[in-house]
């Protein structure tokens, strides 16, 4: 829970259930309104109890069900502003039954007539910012906030509650794309995140990972729309490296931070052109494995059939300005490698008399040669 970025509405709805051992002998599941529409009403509406509908309970004395219709549960619409006069009650949930496992939660009663639950994380949160006196409840006034779908009762002498305001203020802002947009920019998001702009890209956004295998296929081409698509590209600067994040629209994008262009706009822009976004595979590779790492695995009795320790050196032990490639085959899931060699003199190019060094699985791939490899057209490489 991010005690900094809770939701805080202006409107709130509780539905209720009649319910024994509350103080009001009433539970309620509060929802709230976001500008538009009712958060969580549907699920809201199958929960609470209607006025006038048929009811039957059991009677523990009489041990008989005796029947009635539902009254006093209308549902109730308020302002979520300050209130005091919050109590808590009892634990509730916290079993397990077959299939049936119920969360651990504390029930605290609203001086506006109703019980409702809240998590044992934000209970540790009140305690720890204002006091609960026997008798008289909570000490301090209290609004209601939402961590994304869950309820957070939240003490307005809280730190957390200006910065709180601020985010909830910041949703609503409406980002002025064609006036306010630049190349270099830095921006605000909806989550009060940094991000810098670095243009409209075709990029590919999975990054390959659903759509291209470990084999390299011709048809995955910069022109195929399915991989690649326009987006508006930020970056995302944090200690230790750089993230990208691929938008199709500006509804995360709040406001733009200031008017000056980023210190490391053109790196920024150089080092994403150089990624795996905008790069197409080309073909794989091996990378040697380390020589100490070879000899731990001879020392365990693993064996090599082949060892490759220098890059240029096949298993004939010509030295040639080739490299070690690999090429899939589907249909007995195994990976054939060949020395591909750039000398044309010596007949081996991409056409046909490369070498093969036979077909293994994965595992024996990485076992007797090295890491797998896949090399991008503009130079970026990502072990698979």
């Amino acid at each position: 829970m991010n005690n900094q970025q809770l939701y805080l509405p202006e409107k709130c709805k509780v539905g209720l259930q009649i319910r024994q051992g509350t103080y009001t002998g009433k539970l309620g599941y509060i929802i709230y309104h976001d500008g538009k529409v009712w958060r969580k009403e549907t699920s809201w509406e199958s929960w609470r109890h209607k006025e006038g509908k048929p009811r039957k309970d059991w009677n523990p004395t009489t041990r008989e069900y005796e029947e009635g219709v539902y009254e006093g549960v209308e549902p109730i619409v308020f302002d979520n502003v300050p209130t005091a006069g919050f109590v808590l009650n009892k634990k509730a949930g916290g079993y397990s039954s077959g299939w049936n496992h119920r969360q651990t939660y504390s029930r605290v009663y609203d001086p506006r007539g109703w019980e409702f639950e809240i998590t044992v994380p934000n209970l540790l949160y009140i305690l720890q910012e204002c006091n609960s006196y026997k008798g008289k409840g909570l000490e301090g006034e209290f609004v209601y906030s939402w961590d994304g779908k869950d309820l957070v009762l939240l003490p307005v002498s809280s730190p957390d509650y200006v910065a709180c305001k601020e985010y909830t203020d910041l949703q609503s802002v409406k980002f002025n794309s064609k006036q306010d947009l630049f190349e270099g920019g830095t921006y605000l998001t909806n989550k009060q995140e940094e991000l810098i702009y670095l243009g409209r890209y075709e990029v590919c956004t999975d990054t390959y990972n659903n759509k291209v295998p470990f084999e390299i296929e011709e048809r995955y081409r910069r022109d195929d729309v399915k991989l690649f698509q326009k987006r508006h590209v930020f970056a995302k600067v944090y200690e230790g490296g750089v993230g990208y994040e691929f938008l199709s629209g500006f509804s995360r994008i709040k406001m733009k931070v200031n008017d000056e262009i980023y210190s490391e706009y053109a790196n920024l822009v150089d080092g994403f052109l150089k990624s795996e976004y905008m790069g197409v595979p080309d073909h794989l590779v091996i990378e040697p494995l380390k020589d100490e790492y070879i000899e731990e695995n001879l020392k365990r009795g693993w064996g090599y059939s082949y060892v490759y320790r220098n890059g240029n050196v096949n298993s004939l032990g010509d030295k040639l300005a080739a490299e070690k490639r690999v090429k899939y085959h589907r249909d007995t899931d195994e990976y054939e490698v060949y020395v591909h060699r750039s000398d044309s003199n010596r007949g081996y190019g991409w056409g046909g008399s490369d070498i093969s060094e036979g077909r293994f699985s994965k595992k024996e791939l990485k076992q007797n040669y090295g890491h797998l490899i896949r090399v991008y057209n503009n130079g970026f490489k990502k072990q698979v």
